[in-house]
C-alpha cells in the first residue's frame, strides 16, 4: 500500500440548496486513487463539518456515505484500497463487478461508522 499525500482535489457536486451542479477544489489527504476530505455543503445537526470520500480520478464521491470522525474515514479508505480494485482508473472495476464494488463500499463505510444525510434525523445527534 502507497503511504498517505497530502493535496488539491476537484471534486463534482450537487448544490443540496439550488440542485446546481459544478466542482470545487478542496484540500484532501490522498491514498491509492481515493481521498479524505471535508464535505461541500454538508454539516452535523451541531454545524460540524463532516467528511467525505471521493475517486480521485473521477472527482465523484465513492457512496452517498459522510463520517463524523477523520480517523473513521481514513480507516474506511485503508479498507477500500485493500480490495481488489484498480483506483486510480477511471473504471476501476469492470461493468459486471460494479455492483459488488458498490456493495462492498457501502458495507465498509457503514462499519467504519459512515451515516448518510437524507434529513436532519439522519445526522450523528439527530436522533431524539
Amino acid at each position: 500500500m502507497s503511504a498517505w499525500t497530502k493535496g488539491q482535489l476537484s471534486v463534482y457536486f450537487v448544490s443540496a440548496a439550488t440542485g446546481k451542479k459544478g466542482t470545487a477544489e478542496v484540500h484532501a489527504d490522498m491514498l491509492g486513487g481515493l481521498a479524505v476530505h471535508d464535505a461541500l455543503s454538508v454539516e452535523t445537526v451541531d454545524k460540524k463539518p463532516v467528511i467525505s470520500i471521493t475517486h480521485v480520478a473521477t472527482g465523484l464521491k465513492v457512496s452517498p456515505t459522510y463520517f463524523d470522525d477523520r480517523s473513521a474515514a481514513f480507516n474506511a479508505v485503508k479498507a477500500l484500497v485493500a480490495l481488489p480494485v484498480i483506483w486510480d482508473q477511471q473504471q476501476p472495476v469492470t461493468k459486471e463487478n460494479r455492483p459488488f464494488l458498490r456493495a462492498a463500499v457501502e458495507a465498509i463505510c457503514a462499519l467504519c461508522g459512515g451515516f448518510e444525510v437524507e434529513s436532519a434525523m439522519d445526522q450523528p445527534g439527530g436522533h431524539a
